[in-house]
């Protein structure tokens, strides 16, 4: 069976995933390929 993400819980995911960023926590690497798939989907960085 394939289990599809509700929009709630992308959102929620998302959200730990920002702060455990700006904490420090974790890294991201702006790696090319990473940057494509974003950009893609419609995401892009503040820079």
């Amino acid at each position: 069976m394939v289990h599809q993400a509700r929009i709630a819980e992308i959102v929620t995911f998302l959200e730990e995933a920002k702060r455990s960023v700006s904490t420090g926590k974790y890294d991201f690497v702006p790696r090319r390929k990473n940057l494509q798939a974003l950009a893609q989907i419609g995401l892009r960085s503040k820079t």
